[in-house]
């Protein structure tokens, strides 16, 4: 099972498309790998919850110490 630990667009390159274009190309290997979801876990008050939104994630839970949420969404 493919797996990415952490990910992080430094500062200076946010807001420069680069945050949407990983989001696209990890959901379509999803689909040709035959995946049935992806999953984040995002820090709370981490600003790209916005773009894992407009991406089609939502909301599945928060941490058991609320420091995070488990974003979902379904691929196929």
């Amino acid at each position: 099972r493919d797996s990415i630990h952490d990910l992080v667009v430094a500062e200076q390159y946010q807001q420069a498309g680069i945050g949407n274009a990983i989001i696209d190309a990890v959901c379509a290997h999803a689909k040709l790998a035959d995946y049935f979801a992806v999953t984040l876990e995002v820090l709370a008050g981490n600003p790209a919850r916005k773009l894992y939104i407009k991406k089609g994630f939502e909301g599945l839970a928060d941490t058991a110490d609320n420091e995070a949420m488990l974003f979902g969404k379904r691929i196929i």
